[in-house]
């Protein structure tokens, strides 16, 4: 696990063999995903870094200043995490997450984070969605992960990764088995959602208004663990991200995707200040953050 972006070490992996091709076949990494990261440096520097010539890639000025600041990044970061892991180095990393990252995935990332790093402190807050994006921008925490419609305004998006709705049931449940359901499916069972200003709640009334559908839900909590103990003794359904369950047995509940693409259109997203670089043990957090979400994907 890196303590930067991955997208400066491929920068610089190109940068001293002058390909694609070449940084693929040292960091064993296809070349596509690496095309894929200079692309969006370039996109997010507003600049081009290389020029595209028939014998490879030939640094633009631009290239060469930003390989000294990736290069001093990732020897930084190389001294911090070595630090950590003597346990010479001892921080504070203040996170703030939305109630279903606070569940399951906030505890399990600072639990390998202490064991990885012990001189490592950890402050979780919970927060509303909008919340969370404006301790960001504000400075209060170091790091946020929320679920999000959009871009919030005054924050940076490090990741995004999808974070679609899912239809919660207990075992056995008369739905519970299905490839996917539709919402119409649902309404024959009692609903269990988030309350107003959650991004699962917005999609479901949103997706009610337009097709003119009242909705009233039999119980309504921003708690996930009190949303599967009422599912899990009853026959309601609940809607919410797979993110939020973690690592849950398969056992215990059972999950079941939404057909409607309104379903889909929401991502969890790891935001950092606009402007202000992470300290490096914000960094280690952020990159084990992300290095979850990527294997509870499949990214």
């Amino acid at each position: 696990m890196g303590l930067v972006d991955p997208a400066l070490e491929y920068f610089v992996a190109v940068y001293e063999t002058g390909s694609v091709n070449g940084a693929a076949r040292r960091l064993f990494i296809a070349g596509s995903a690496i095309s894929r990261q200079l692309a969006r440096l370039e996109r997010e520097l507003d600049t081009a870094l290389f020029e595209r010539l028939p014998t490879g890639l030939k640094a633009t000025a631009a290239g060469n200043a930003f390989a000294a600041y990736a290069r001093r990044t990732i020897a930084e970061a190389a001294e911090i995490a070595s630090e950590l892991r003597a346990g010479e180095a001892s921080s504070i990393v203040s996170i703030a997450g939305s109630e279903g990252t606070v569940h399951e995935l906030l505890p399990a990332v600072a639990a390998r984070a202490s064991l990885r790093y012990p001189k490592l402190r950890i402050r979780l807050r919970r927060a509303t969605a909008s919340a969370v994006s404006e301790m960001v921008r504000d400075g209060v925490v170091d790091l946020g992960v929320t679920f999000n419609l959009s871009l919030a305004a005054g924050v940076q998006v490090r990741h995004a990764f999808g974070a679609p709705v899912h239809a919660l049931l207990r075992p056995g449940h008369p739905l519970a088995g299905k490839a996917g359901l539709s919402f119409q499916e649902l309404s024959a069972f009692p609903l269990v959602l988030s309350p107003q200003g959650a991004t699962s709640r917005a999609l479901v009334d949103a997706f009610a208004a337009r097709i003119e559908t009242s909705i009233d839900p039999v119980f309504e909590t921003d708690d996930t663990a009190a949303t599967i103990r009422f599912v899990t003794a009853t026959d309601a359904v609940a809607l919410l991200s797979r993110v939020s369950l973690g690592a849950l047995d398969a056992a215990a509940v059972a999950t079941v995707p939404m057909r409607e693409p309104e379903f889909q259109a929401r991502s969890i997203q790891v935001q950092i200040p606009v402007g202000r670089a992470l300290h490096p043990a914000a960094e280690v957090l952020a990159g084990l953050v992300v290095e979850t979400l990527e294997q509870a994907s499949g990214a």
